[in-house]
């Protein structure tokens, strides 16, 4: 089955929840939206199906039954978004989300139309692991006077704490006396966005030295000050 399709670039996340543009994505599929500037309220009609929605709202009524949303209707800059699940299963479409891409799909099978709604990441890749990249500082901090302002750019404070309470972060075992590890070699690190705050890293390399398999496990949050590293571990596997 072939499908006309278009991609639709989004930046639009609430508390986990995508918002797409309701106009563009409505008209594509055949829809047609009323906006009432008296109440404030979107009426999108496409079949036998009738949405309507009133913005900075959460409550939402289809063919007359109410329902509550996760999130409201906003407008920004004269563009009016709305939930992307909420509507597109109200109008009858198939949604899927595919966390790892950052994409979510609504699909019309009856009009063979399909929308990629691809949404911008909280934090890039690239971005994440020039963070983790920096977690070696905090390796041996004997030389550093100013421990906590050093550490400060790229950790917590709750992360900065433990650091200080080790002596530094402790990355292999006692019994391997290695010089701290770089991961920067995994090109192709495991990565997951638990929500718009918090992203989970994974990265793995041999250390050859040591014959062994090291994974380094890192969780960044989105502070006040930017993104930093929250938790980091690491964990050693023997070949076999």
């Amino acid at each position: 089955m072939t499908f006309q399709s278009i991609s639709v670039p989004n930046d639009k996340v609430t508390n986990g929840r995508v918002l797409v543009p309701i106009r563009a994505v409505s008209e594509y599929m055949n829809g047609i939206v009323n906006w009432n500037k008296t109440d404030n309220t979107i009426k999108i009609s496409k079949n036998e199906r009738e949405v309507k929605l009133q913005i900075n709202s959460k409550s939402a009524q289809i063919n007359g039954e109410f329902y509550t949303l996760d999130v409201p209707a906003k407008v920004e800059r004269g563009v009016t978004y709305v939930p992307i699940r909420f509507v597109g299963e109200a109008l009858g479409l198939s949604v899927e989300w595919l966390p790892r891409e950052r994409l979510a799909i609504l699909v019309d099978y009856e009009l063979q139309k399909r929308i990629d709604v691809i949404v911008e990441p909280p934090l890039s890749l690239e971005d994440a692991v020039a963070i983790m990249n920096k977690v070696s500082i905090a390796y041996d901090l004997s030389g550093i006077k100013q421990k906590q302002q050093h550490l400060r750019p790229y950790f917590t404070e709750r992360m900065i704490q433990e650091i200080l309470s080790s002596g530094g972060l402790k990355q292999f075992p006692d019994n391997l006396k290695l010089p701290f590890i770089s991961f920067a070699s995994d090109k192709n690190p495991s990565y997951l966005y638990g929500n718009d705050q918090m992203m989970f890293i994974s990265r793995s390399v041999m250390v050859e030295q040591a014959g062994v398999y090291a994974s380094e496990n890192g969780t960044l949050v989105k502070t006040s000050k930017g993104w930093r590293v929250e938790v980091v571990r690491w964990e050693f596997d023997y070949p076999h």
